[in-house]
């Protein structure tokens, strides 16, 4: 219970919103928070400059962020250092995993990895100049052409994949793992709201 003596704060008026918000930002001034990093520091200088804004929105938003960021940025290492260039191992990735042998279509492609067919065209042909793909005239429509990867291509994934993978657990590595299947049903049901997963 929080008692305000209004005479004291000298107010003609009280926005309750304001003096929760600063309230609360005093009360945690006597607290020590561990390992604050950037996202704390950021939703707290949006609520310092725009205390009637909630911005409690923005932690989730910029964590979920940052790790799609390293997701990337490791994708990307990974491999230009086998010379996929940047998107040349999800490129791969989907190729091989073809549900069948007649290959993917650009189409399909587009539709599974969300970028531009100019993005696309310049992904594919990166990945045929260096023998990793080869397309083929879509026998069901002259006017396409069918992707397949190639025995060097499969290589170089399986060599990618070796480093790949388990770096995909190092965000996660304190969480226990129940702590990581409560958080991927969260990001799941949280998902089918934005239609993240299609």
């Amino acid at each position: 219970m929080i008692y305000l003596d209004i005479e004291r704060l000298g107010a003609r008026y009280l926005d309750i919103k304001v003096f929760e918000t600063q309230y609360k930002r005093r009360q945690d001034e006597g607290v020590k928070r561990p390992n604050r990093d950037f996202v704390d520091r950021s939703v707290a200088s949006w609520e310092e400059r725009f205390p009637t804004w909630d911005v409690s929105g923005m932690q989730l938003a910029l964590r979920l962020g940052a790790l799609a960021r390293s997701h990337q940025v490791r994708c990307e290492e990974i491999g230009l250092r086998y010379g996929l260039g940047p998107a040349g191992f999800p490129t791969l990735a989907l190729i091989a995993a073809s549900p069948t042998e007649d290959g993917l279509t650009p189409g399909d492609l587009m539709g599974e990895m969300d970028c531009p067919s100019g993005t696309l065209t310049h992904r594919l042909n990166l990945l045929e100049r260096a023998g990793l793909i080869r397309r083929e005239v879509d026998p069901n429509d002259r006017r396409s052409f069918r992707v397949h990867i190639t025995p060097l291509g499969l290589q170089k994934l399986e060599a990618c994949a070796v480093e790949y993978l388990p770096a995909l657990h190092e965000p996660f590595a304190n969480l226990t793992r129940a702590e990581r299947q409560a958080l991927e049903s969260l990001l799941r049901k949280a998902g089918s709201v934005a239609n993240c997963g299609r």
